[in-house]
């Protein structure tokens, strides 16, 4: 039986059979990043259903369903609506001024499967997760989408700071947001320019946030010993 010629070293054929999987497993590992990537531009956020139109975008480029996002802030239950690690992600959407509507968006089927709907920008051919050419931005001030390099141009030619879909004079290079960014650079930029935004008591879409009431406390001075009155200022 043992050491008799009969048997067969199959250490080599081991070895092989475990390098194939490793290397099929790190492709899958590979095409992964990818997946989650095109995720971002085609699903809700929030709900995890198909992007459709309306869509809108918080300080980060983040991609929503304006539905969903009208339910996040009408919630009252959301510890029980939401699970906690999502609560965390949006916990920064509180008005609805904290997210921009997109323009310049149409939706159009697939050409394989007419059931399946996609996001495209009018400025260009890209669609939304689809091998996507050039990145894409927004206006804060008008919603419209662009590719980022027709607002690089006008910075590099130094000319007037404009929308190139409505035309519309813009104020700062820094309401250009770029959707679902991947640079540091930009991600840092984003996050800079909101605390900004917060240190001046504004939202997202530049609008100002209300102030609060502050009460303030008043002696009544009649020599009573009457309590103190509280005056709304």
């Amino acid at each position: 039986m043992g050491a008799d010629g009969g048997t067969i070293n199959k250490s080599d054929v081991l070895k092989l059979h475990v390098e194939s999987a490793s290397n099929e497993y790190k492709a899958k590992d590979d095409n992964l990043d990818d997946f989650q990537l095109a995720s971002r531009w085609k699903f809700c956020k929030i709900s995890n259903l198909p992007l459709r139109l309306p869509i809108v975008s918080d300080y980060m480029g983040n991609l929503y369903n304006k539905e969903s996002i009208l339910e996040w802030i009408l919630c009252k239950d959301k510890e029980d609506q939401y699970e906690t690690h999502l609560r965390e992600q949006i916990d920064h959407i509180k008005k609805i001024h904290d997210v921009v509507e997109l323009n310049n968006l149409c939706e159009v089927t697939d050409k394989n499967d007419p059931k399946i709907i996609k996001i495209k920008c009018k400025f260009g051919d890209d669609i939304f997760g689809d091998k996507m050419k050039v990145p894409l931005v927004y206006s804060v001030e008008c919603g419209d989408v662009f590719p980022e390099k027709t607002i690089n141009m006008n910075i590099i030619k130094k000319k007037d700071l404009s929308c190139p879909v409505c035309i519309k004079r813009l104020s700062s290079v820094d309401d250009i947001i770029p959707i679902n960014p991947l640079s540091q650079t930009d991600i840092a930029r984003l996050e800079k320019r909101y605390k900004a935004l917060c240190n001046d008591n504004l939202y997202h879409d530049r609008t100002r946030k209300k102030s609060k009431k502050r009460v303030q406390k008043t002696t009544i001075s009649d020599n009573s010993s009457k309590p103190q009155k509280k005056i709304k200022i």
